[in-house]
Protein backbone atom coordinates (compact mmCIF):
# COMPACT_ATOMS: atom_id res chain seq x y z
CA UNK A 1 0.00 0.00 0.00
CA UNK A 2 1.57 3.60 -1.11
CA UNK A 3 0.55 7.38 -0.80
CA UNK A 4 1.94 10.69 -1.22
CA UNK A 5 2.63 13.86 -0.19
CA UNK A 6 3.58 16.16 -2.35
CA UNK A 7 4.46 18.77 -4.78
CA UNK A 8 4.67 19.59 -8.13
CA UNK A 9 8.22 19.79 -7.79
CA UNK A 10 9.19 16.96 -5.27
CA UNK A 11 7.04 14.12 -3.59
CA UNK A 12 7.30 12.05 -0.85
CA UNK A 13 6.41 8.75 -0.98
CA UNK A 14 5.42 6.64 2.10
CA UNK A 15 5.28 3.02 0.89
CA UNK A 16 3.73 0.57 3.39
CA UNK A 17 4.28 -3.50 3.20
CA UNK A 18 1.72 -4.98 5.70
CA UNK A 19 3.27 -8.33 5.90
CA UNK A 20 6.86 -7.33 7.61
CA UNK A 21 5.56 -3.57 8.98
CA UNK A 22 8.25 -2.46 6.43
CA UNK A 23 7.66 1.80 6.05
CA UNK A 24 9.71 2.88 3.16
CA UNK A 25 9.83 6.98 2.98
CA UNK A 26 11.55 7.73 -0.96
CA UNK A 27 12.25 11.34 -1.02
CA UNK A 28 12.99 13.32 -3.83
CA UNK A 29 15.78 15.45 -5.54
CA UNK A 30 15.08 19.10 -3.93
CA UNK A 31 13.86 19.49 -0.56
CA UNK A 32 13.50 22.88 -0.68
CA UNK A 33 10.36 22.61 -2.66
CA UNK A 34 8.67 21.44 0.38
CA UNK A 35 7.59 22.91 3.55
CA UNK A 36 8.82 21.65 6.89
CA UNK A 37 5.23 21.41 8.05
CA UNK A 38 4.52 18.77 5.24
CA UNK A 39 7.75 17.12 6.02
CA UNK A 40 6.80 17.31 9.59
CA UNK A 41 3.40 15.54 9.16
CA UNK A 42 4.48 13.37 6.75
CA UNK A 43 6.91 11.41 9.72
CA UNK A 44 3.99 12.10 12.38
CA UNK A 45 1.62 9.65 9.71
CA UNK A 46 4.69 6.85 10.24
CA UNK A 47 4.85 7.22 13.43
CA UNK A 48 1.14 6.75 14.09
CA UNK A 49 1.73 3.52 11.71
CA UNK A 50 3.44 1.66 14.78
CA UNK A 51 6.06 0.21 12.37
CA UNK A 52 8.65 -2.63 12.45
CA UNK A 53 11.35 -1.24 10.14
CA UNK A 54 11.64 2.25 8.79
CA UNK A 55 13.49 2.66 5.58
CA UNK A 56 14.29 6.51 4.70
CA UNK A 57 15.29 6.48 0.98
CA UNK A 58 17.33 9.40 -0.08
CA UNK A 59 19.33 8.12 -3.26
CA UNK A 60 17.65 10.84 -5.35
CA UNK A 61 17.82 13.41 -2.87
CA UNK A 62 20.58 16.04 -4.58
CA UNK A 63 19.73 18.94 -2.35
CA UNK A 64 18.72 19.63 1.18
CA UNK A 65 18.52 22.22 3.48
CA UNK A 66 20.00 22.31 7.06
CA UNK A 67 16.13 22.29 8.60
CA UNK A 68 15.28 19.21 6.75
CA UNK A 69 18.19 17.91 8.00
CA UNK A 70 17.92 18.56 11.83
CA UNK A 71 14.35 17.47 11.31
CA UNK A 72 15.53 13.82 9.68
CA UNK A 73 18.21 13.26 12.51
CA UNK A 74 15.14 13.95 14.98
CA UNK A 75 13.25 11.85 13.81
CA UNK A 76 15.43 9.40 12.64
CA UNK A 77 17.08 9.26 16.76
CA UNK A 78 13.07 9.42 17.40
CA UNK A 79 12.10 6.20 15.72
CA UNK A 80 15.04 4.17 16.79
CA UNK A 81 14.08 5.42 20.84
CA UNK A 82 10.39 3.97 20.19
CA UNK A 83 12.35 0.54 19.26
CA UNK A 84 11.49 0.77 15.52
CA UNK A 85 14.56 -0.70 13.25
CA UNK A 86 15.75 2.74 11.25
CA UNK A 87 18.28 2.34 7.85
CA UNK A 88 19.02 5.29 6.08
CA UNK A 89 19.66 4.48 2.11
CA UNK A 90 21.67 7.54 0.48
CA UNK A 91 24.18 7.79 -2.34
CA UNK A 92 25.33 11.33 -1.79
CA UNK A 93 27.95 10.97 1.68
CA UNK A 94 27.70 14.61 2.23
CA UNK A 95 24.22 13.77 3.43
CA UNK A 96 24.91 11.14 5.37
CA UNK A 97 28.05 12.70 7.59
CA UNK A 98 25.09 15.22 8.31
CA UNK A 99 22.91 13.67 10.07
CA UNK A 100 25.80 11.33 11.77
CA UNK A 101 27.02 14.92 12.92
CA UNK A 102 24.14 16.68 13.87
CA UNK A 103 22.81 13.25 15.55
CA UNK A 104 26.04 13.39 17.77
CA UNK A 105 25.61 17.10 18.31
CA UNK A 106 22.13 16.18 19.61
CA UNK A 107 23.55 13.44 21.61
CA UNK A 108 26.42 15.48 22.93
CA UNK A 109 23.79 18.40 23.93
CA UNK A 110 21.43 16.10 25.98
CA UNK A 111 24.41 14.91 27.88
CA UNK A 112 25.30 18.22 29.08
CA UNK A 113 21.66 19.09 29.47
CA UNK A 114 21.55 15.79 31.99
CA UNK A 115 24.85 16.07 33.68
CA UNK A 116 24.27 20.09 34.02
CA UNK A 117 20.48 19.04 35.03
CA UNK A 118 20.24 15.56 36.85
CA UNK A 119 17.13 13.95 36.84
CA UNK A 120 14.64 14.02 39.96
CA UNK A 121 13.64 10.86 41.49
CA UNK A 122 10.25 11.26 40.09
CA UNK A 123 11.30 11.60 36.54
CA UNK A 124 13.88 8.44 37.18
CA UNK A 125 11.28 6.29 38.25
CA UNK A 126 8.77 7.05 35.12
CA UNK A 127 11.70 6.37 32.65
CA UNK A 128 12.17 3.35 34.57
CA UNK A 129 8.29 2.04 34.45
CA UNK A 130 7.65 3.36 31.05
CA UNK A 131 10.60 1.02 29.74
CA UNK A 132 9.49 -1.58 31.91
CA UNK A 133 6.10 -1.74 30.34
CA UNK A 134 7.47 -1.08 27.31
CA UNK A 135 9.28 -3.91 27.57
CA UNK A 136 6.26 -6.32 29.25
CA UNK A 137 4.20 -5.00 26.01
CA UNK A 138 7.09 -6.51 23.34
CA UNK A 139 7.18 -9.83 25.42
CA UNK A 140 3.43 -10.28 25.70
CA UNK A 141 3.15 -9.67 21.97
CA UNK A 142 5.82 -12.18 21.26
CA UNK A 143 4.10 -14.99 23.57
CA UNK A 144 1.04 -14.07 21.94
CA UNK A 145 2.87 -14.91 18.61
CA UNK A 146 4.10 -17.79 19.45
CA UNK A 147 1.24 -19.49 21.28
CA UNK A 148 -0.75 -18.46 17.80
CA UNK A 149 2.01 -20.43 15.66
CA UNK A 150 1.54 -23.52 18.13
CA UNK A 151 -2.25 -23.81 18.14
CA UNK A 152 -2.40 -23.12 14.10
CA UNK A 153 0.57 -25.65 13.25
CA UNK A 154 -1.31 -28.63 13.08
CA UNK A 155 -3.70 -27.23 10.96
CA UNK A 156 -1.91 -25.53 8.62
CA UNK A 157 -0.31 -27.05 5.42
CA UNK A 158 2.86 -25.59 6.19
CA UNK A 159 4.37 -27.65 9.04
CA UNK A 160 7.42 -26.53 10.85
CA UNK A 161 10.93 -27.55 8.86
CA UNK A 162 11.55 -30.94 9.59
CA UNK A 163 15.31 -30.45 8.45
CA UNK A 164 15.54 -27.78 10.74
CA UNK A 165 13.79 -29.17 13.74
CA UNK A 166 16.27 -32.33 13.29
CA UNK A 167 19.22 -30.10 13.35
CA UNK A 168 17.99 -28.52 16.52
CA UNK A 169 17.52 -31.94 18.24
CA UNK A 170 20.76 -32.99 17.42
CA UNK A 171 22.53 -29.71 18.67
CA UNK A 172 20.63 -29.50 21.68
CA UNK A 173 20.12 -33.25 22.63
CA UNK A 174 22.87 -35.29 21.43
CA UNK A 175 25.45 -32.80 21.48
CA UNK A 176 24.34 -31.70 25.06
CA UNK A 177 24.80 -35.17 26.60
CA UNK A 178 28.59 -35.27 27.29
CA UNK A 179 28.83 -32.21 29.15
CA UNK A 180 25.68 -33.03 31.36
CA UNK A 181 26.42 -35.99 32.03
CA UNK A 182 30.22 -35.12 33.00
CA UNK A 183 29.00 -32.37 35.19
CA UNK A 184 25.87 -34.16 36.73
CA UNK A 185 28.43 -36.88 37.84
CA UNK A 186 30.87 -34.62 39.05
CA UNK A 187 27.69 -32.92 41.66
CA UNK A 188 26.92 -36.57 42.23
CA UNK A 189 30.34 -37.26 43.75
CA UNK A 190 30.48 -33.92 45.94
CA UNK A 191 27.04 -34.44 47.35
CA UNK A 192 27.47 -37.77 48.05
CA UNK A 193 30.82 -36.98 49.36
CA UNK A 194 29.68 -33.96 51.26
CA UNK A 195 26.86 -35.46 53.07
CA UNK A 196 28.28 -38.98 53.59
CA UNK A 197 31.12 -36.87 56.60
CA UNK A 198 27.75 -35.47 58.22
CA UNK A 199 25.60 -39.13 58.47
CA UNK A 200 29.18 -40.45 59.44
CA UNK A 201 28.61 -39.04 62.93
CA UNK A 202 25.24 -40.83 63.14
CA UNK A 203 26.37 -44.20 61.49
CA UNK A 204 24.03 -43.54 59.15
CA UNK A 205 25.99 -43.23 55.73
CA UNK A 206 23.95 -45.70 53.90
CA UNK A 207 21.02 -42.90 53.68
CA UNK A 208 23.81 -41.22 51.39
CA UNK A 209 22.48 -42.87 48.58
CA UNK A 210 18.62 -42.53 49.86
CA UNK A 211 19.77 -38.85 49.48
CA UNK A 212 20.97 -38.34 46.44
CA UNK A 213 18.26 -40.71 44.52
CA UNK A 214 15.68 -37.83 46.27
CA UNK A 215 17.67 -35.03 45.53
CA UNK A 216 18.74 -35.92 41.63
CA UNK A 217 15.44 -36.91 40.52
CA UNK A 218 13.19 -34.45 41.95
CA UNK A 219 15.51 -31.18 42.16
CA UNK A 220 18.86 -31.19 40.72
CA UNK A 221 18.97 -33.28 37.98
CA UNK A 222 16.35 -31.27 35.99
CA UNK A 223 17.73 -27.93 37.67
CA UNK A 224 21.19 -28.83 36.47
CA UNK A 225 20.22 -29.93 32.77
CA UNK A 226 18.12 -26.70 32.93
CA UNK A 227 20.87 -24.15 33.46
CA UNK A 228 23.36 -26.07 31.09
CA UNK A 229 21.15 -25.88 28.33
CA UNK A 230 20.63 -22.31 28.95
CA UNK A 231 24.19 -21.46 28.69
CA UNK A 232 24.64 -23.55 26.17
CA UNK A 233 21.76 -23.51 23.87
CA UNK A 234 19.71 -20.55 24.71
CA UNK A 235 22.82 -18.34 24.01
CA UNK A 236 23.06 -20.32 20.58
CA UNK A 237 19.70 -19.52 19.83
CA UNK A 238 20.31 -15.40 20.56
CA UNK A 239 23.21 -15.17 18.50
CA UNK A 240 21.95 -16.77 15.51
CA UNK A 241 18.84 -15.11 15.11
CA UNK A 242 20.79 -11.78 16.20
CA UNK A 243 23.38 -12.48 13.39
CA UNK A 244 20.08 -12.84 10.80
CA UNK A 245 18.49 -9.98 11.75
CA UNK A 246 21.51 -7.95 11.23
CA UNK A 247 22.40 -9.74 7.94
CA UNK A 248 18.32 -9.18 7.18
CA UNK A 249 17.96 -12.91 6.39
CA UNK A 250 14.53 -12.87 8.43
CA UNK A 251 13.57 -10.00 6.33
CA UNK A 252 13.91 -12.02 3.33
CA UNK A 253 12.43 -14.97 4.64
CA UNK A 254 9.42 -12.65 5.64
CA UNK A 255 9.05 -11.17 1.61
CA UNK A 256 9.02 -14.93 0.57
CA UNK A 257 6.31 -15.77 1.95
CA UNK A 258 7.68 -17.52 5.29
CA UNK A 259 6.11 -17.46 8.81
CA UNK A 260 9.07 -16.44 11.08
CA UNK A 261 8.09 -18.15 14.04
CA UNK A 262 7.33 -21.14 12.46
CA UNK A 263 10.07 -21.76 10.18
CA UNK A 264 12.77 -20.94 12.79
CA UNK A 265 10.86 -20.20 16.36
CA UNK A 266 9.13 -23.54 16.66
CA UNK A 267 11.69 -25.92 15.64
CA UNK A 268 14.19 -24.42 18.46
CA UNK A 269 11.39 -24.85 20.79
CA UNK A 270 9.85 -28.12 20.07
CA UNK A 271 13.25 -29.61 20.07
CA UNK A 272 14.48 -28.27 23.44
CA UNK A 273 11.18 -29.04 24.88
CA UNK A 274 11.58 -33.00 23.41
CA UNK A 275 15.58 -32.89 24.31
CA UNK A 276 15.63 -31.74 27.84
CA UNK A 277 13.43 -34.39 29.86
CA UNK A 278 15.66 -37.18 28.20
CA UNK A 279 18.98 -34.87 29.27
CA UNK A 280 17.34 -35.09 32.42
CA UNK A 281 16.96 -38.51 32.97
CA UNK A 282 21.10 -38.81 32.17
CA UNK A 283 21.92 -36.17 34.31
CA UNK A 284 19.70 -38.35 37.27
CA UNK A 285 21.20 -41.28 36.18
CA UNK A 286 25.17 -40.02 36.10
CA UNK A 287 24.42 -38.32 39.04
CA UNK A 288 23.57 -41.28 41.36
CA UNK A 289 26.45 -43.17 39.49
CA UNK A 290 28.92 -40.65 40.61
CA UNK A 291 27.33 -41.18 44.46
CA UNK A 292 27.93 -44.93 43.57
CA UNK A 293 31.43 -44.64 43.17
CA UNK A 294 31.73 -42.49 45.86
CA UNK A 295 29.67 -44.86 48.50
CA UNK A 296 31.68 -47.96 47.03
CA UNK A 297 35.39 -46.82 47.10
CA UNK A 298 35.42 -44.01 49.56
CA UNK A 299 32.34 -44.72 52.56
CA UNK A 300 33.07 -48.34 51.98
CA UNK A 301 29.76 -50.04 51.14
CA UNK A 302 28.92 -52.66 49.67
CA UNK A 303 27.44 -52.38 45.86
CA UNK A 304 24.40 -54.84 47.06
CA UNK A 305 23.71 -52.17 49.67
CA UNK A 306 23.62 -48.88 47.93
CA UNK A 307 22.19 -50.52 44.86
CA UNK A 308 18.90 -51.97 47.16
CA UNK A 309 18.71 -48.66 49.17
CA UNK A 310 18.20 -46.41 45.94
CA UNK A 311 16.21 -48.62 44.27
CA UNK A 312 14.05 -48.62 47.26
CA UNK A 313 14.64 -44.63 47.44
CA UNK A 314 13.17 -44.43 43.41
CA UNK A 315 9.55 -42.78 43.19
CA UNK A 316 7.86 -43.11 39.75
CA UNK A 317 6.09 -39.74 40.78
CA UNK A 318 9.61 -38.39 41.67
CA UNK A 319 11.00 -39.27 38.16
CA UNK A 320 7.90 -37.97 36.41
CA UNK A 321 7.28 -34.39 38.25
CA UNK A 322 10.95 -33.85 37.50
CA UNK A 323 10.64 -34.67 33.35
CA UNK A 324 7.00 -32.34 33.14
CA UNK A 325 9.25 -29.53 34.65
CA UNK A 326 12.46 -30.07 32.04
CA UNK A 327 9.37 -29.44 29.82
CA UNK A 328 8.69 -25.86 30.85
CA UNK A 329 12.37 -25.37 31.37
CA UNK A 330 12.97 -26.44 27.93
CA UNK A 331 10.72 -23.83 26.59
CA UNK A 332 11.56 -20.81 28.24
CA UNK A 333 15.26 -21.84 27.54
CA UNK A 334 14.46 -21.45 23.74
CA UNK A 335 11.82 -19.10 23.83
CA UNK A 336 14.18 -16.26 25.54
CA UNK A 337 16.98 -16.96 23.53
CA UNK A 338 14.53 -16.83 20.82
CA UNK A 339 13.30 -13.65 22.23
CA UNK A 340 16.50 -12.00 22.68
CA UNK A 341 17.47 -12.78 19.15
CA UNK A 342 14.64 -11.12 17.45
CA UNK A 343 15.78 -7.85 19.94
CA UNK A 344 18.73 -7.52 18.39
CA UNK A 345 20.03 -4.27 16.48
CA UNK A 346 22.70 -3.70 14.16
CA UNK A 347 26.05 -4.16 15.75
CA UNK A 348 28.28 -7.22 16.53
CA UNK A 349 28.03 -5.96 20.67
CA UNK A 350 24.11 -6.09 20.12
CA UNK A 351 24.58 -9.52 19.59
CA UNK A 352 27.02 -10.67 22.39
CA UNK A 353 24.53 -8.58 24.65
CA UNK A 354 21.59 -10.76 23.81
CA UNK A 355 23.36 -14.26 24.01
CA UNK A 356 24.24 -12.66 27.69
CA UNK A 357 21.04 -11.38 28.15
CA UNK A 358 19.29 -14.71 27.24
CA UNK A 359 22.08 -16.67 29.37
CA UNK A 360 21.03 -14.34 32.37
CA UNK A 361 17.18 -14.11 31.73
CA UNK A 362 16.66 -18.35 31.19
CA UNK A 363 18.80 -19.51 35.03
CA UNK A 364 16.52 -16.87 36.48
CA UNK A 365 13.25 -18.31 35.00
CA UNK A 366 14.10 -21.74 35.42
CA UNK A 367 14.98 -21.40 38.65
CA UNK A 368 11.81 -18.84 39.39
CA UNK A 369 9.42 -21.79 38.31
CA UNK A 370 11.31 -24.65 40.10
CA UNK A 371 10.21 -22.64 42.84
CA UNK A 372 6.61 -22.15 41.93
CA UNK A 373 6.93 -25.96 40.76
CA UNK A 374 8.21 -26.99 44.50
CA UNK A 375 5.44 -24.96 46.19
CA UNK A 376 2.72 -26.39 44.09
CA UNK A 377 4.26 -29.79 44.94
CA UNK A 378 3.63 -29.27 48.45
CA UNK A 379 0.38 -27.60 48.40
CA UNK A 380 -0.97 -30.21 45.71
Amino acid sequence: MGFQNSTDFNPIEIILDESIKLVTITFGNDMGAISLDTFTATLESVSKRNPKKVVFDLTNTYKISDNFLVLLAFYIERFRRAGYEVELQSSNQQIEESIKNINQLLEQTKREETSNNPPLLLERIGELTFSSISSFKRALEFVGEVLLTFFRLPFTRSRAHKGHLVRSLYHVGIGGIPIVTLISMLLGLVVAFMTSIQLEQFGAQIYVASLLTIAMTKELGPLMTGIIVAGRSGSSFASEIGAMKIAEELDALSSMGLNVHRFLLVPKMLSTAISLPILSLFSQFFGILGGFIVGIFIIGLSPHAYLEQTINSLNLFDMWWGTMKCVVFGLLISGIGCYEGLRVEKGATSVGKAATSAVVKGIFFIILFDSIFAIILVYW
